[in-house]
C-alpha cells in the first residue's frame, strides 16, 4: 500500500518493520511474553513457561529502535522496506526468560501442557528479522540484549 502510494503520488516514503521492541516504555497490560518476563522479574516472581520456548525472536531495545528509525528516515532510499532490528539480539523465548531470571535473581519454571491442552496452542514459529539493509546503510545498534534488559529493569524498578 505504501509502495503504491509512493508510485502514484510521487511522495517520499519508506516502509519500516519493527522487531520485538522492549524497554521501560512497556505498559503493565502488555501481554507479550518478553514484557511479562520483565514484569515478573521486577516483582521477584518466577517466570513460568508453557512451552519449551524454542521459538526465536529478534529483540531490539527501544533506544536502538528510535535511533534506527531516525537513521533510516535520513539515510534510507525512497520506497524501500527496512527492518528495524538488532541482528545481535536473536535469541529463543527460553533464553530470554533465563536471562531475565538471572538478572533478577529468580528462576524459570516449566509448566508444559498435556497433549489435550497443547491442541489449543498455536504452533511455535520463529520471527527473525534480517538486518542486512539496515547494516548496509551504516547503522549499528548500541545495546546488547543483556545491556538493554539491565537498563530496562533498572528504570522500571524506579518508576513502578
Amino acid at each position: 500500500l505504501v509502495r503504491s502510494y509512493i508510485d502514484e503520488y510521487k511522495v517520499d516514503g519508506l516502509i519500516i518493520r519493527f522487531s520485538s521492541i522492549y524497554g521501560p516504555t512497556m505498559l503493565k497490560n502488555d501481554s507479550k511474553a518478553h514484557a511479562q518476563f520483565l514484569f515478573k522479574g521486577i516483582n521477584k516472581e518466577d517466570i513460568v513457561l508453557k512451552s519449551e520456548g524454542t521459538q526465536k525472536r529478534t529483540y531490539t531495545y527501544v533506544m536502538d529502535a528510535v535511533e534506527a528509525l531516525l537513521f533510516v528516515l535520513f539515510n534510507g532510499k525512497t520506497g524501500e522496506a527496512y527492518n528495524i532490528a538488532n541482528g545481535k539480539s536473536i535469541i529463543t523465548i527460553r533464553q530470554l526468560a533465563e536471562l531475565v531470571a538471572k538478572i533478577c535473581g529468580t528462576k524459570v519454571v516449566f509448566d508444559l501442557p498435556d497433549e489435550l491442552e497443547r491442541k489449543g496452542f498455536s504452533k511455535p514459529q520463529n520471527c527473525v528479522l534480517l538486518t542486512d539493509k539496515l547494516t548496509a546503510l551504516g547503522y549499528e545498534p548500541q545495546y546488547t540484549i543483556e545491556d538493554g534488559l539491565r537498563e530496562t529493569l533498572e528504570i522500571m524498578k524506579e518508576i513502578m
